[in-house]
């Protein structure tokens, strides 16, 4: 269990790192917003332009609350923590794993479609990594539509859909599939298709164990619906509320 512990915090900061350049970009963009809004807002002071300062202040204070928000996520998912189950909900899980994935997403062009969620809808596992195993699997899925021909085809679906006493989210992309000698090593540490440096292959790895952890599973297969691609679903135990 420490070793797996272990092998989970280093998955983690292995996604974190992959994932710099995007959130240098992410911070950057509100920093330079900042700067020019409060030179401008100095200069509408010695002006007389108080109704305009005060403008130019609002946007400085909600930007720098975005930029909280990105730095207290980052801090929380690289943190260690206790991996002990409790109820999370899985419409904030999916929002928070789409806020770390977002840089990557433009940078490629791709489109997520998150289907909504029920604010209620929680099952039993750790926020955190289940975010991260979120993060994983979109990461991939964004990675894999972004290797597809048309245009058209660059998107990514996320899904939920609870069934008596479980949750299952399914992950979908519209990539070229995955291989057929690749399916039965999916799972397997240390496999990867990725050329060096976008992968070490423990992604898949670290996110099943993380799952089975919860008492749940994680499956993978190419889809069956004729519009190629592949699909991950997480299925979770439900969290039922006593009537």
């Amino acid at each position: 269990r420490e070793t797996r512990d272990a092998a989970v915090q280093a998955g983690k900061l292995a996604v974190l790192g992959q994932m710099a350049a995007g959130i240098t970009h992410e911070l950057n963009q509100p920093l330079t917003a900042l700067t020019t809004l409060s030179d401008n807002a100095n200069q509408l002071a010695e002006r007389g332009r108080i109704d305009e300062v005060r403008s130019n202040l609002t946007h400085i204070s909600r930007l720098a609350e975005r930029m909280g928000r990105i730095v207290s996520h980052i801090k929380a998912f690289s943190r260690k923590g206790d991996a002990a189950r409790a109820a999370v909900s899985v419409d904030e899980a999916i929002r928070q794993a789409l806020m770390l994935v977002e840089s990557r997403r433009r940078q490629v062009g791709v489109t997520v479609v998150a289907a909504p969620v029920p604010a209620d809808l929680a099952v039993w596992a750790n926020a955190v990594r289940l975010e991260q195993v979120l993060v994983n699997l979109i990461r991939n899925a964004i990675d894999a539509t972004a290797e597809a021909p048309a245009a058209e085809s660059a998107i990514v679906r996320v899904s939920v859909q609870p069934i008596e006493k479980w949750v299952r989210i399914t992950v979908r992309d519209f990539g070229p599939g995955i291989p057929a000698d690749v399916l039965p090593r999916l799972f397997e540490p240390f496999f990867t298709t990725k050329v060096d440096g976008q992968g070490l292959g423990l992604g898949l790895a670290i996110s099943l164990a993380i799952i089975e952890d919860f008492g749940g599973r994680l499956t993978g297969h190419n889809a069956q619906d004729g519009n190629g691609g592949a699909q991950f679903i997480i299925e979770l135990e439900r969290v039922v509320k006593p009537h």
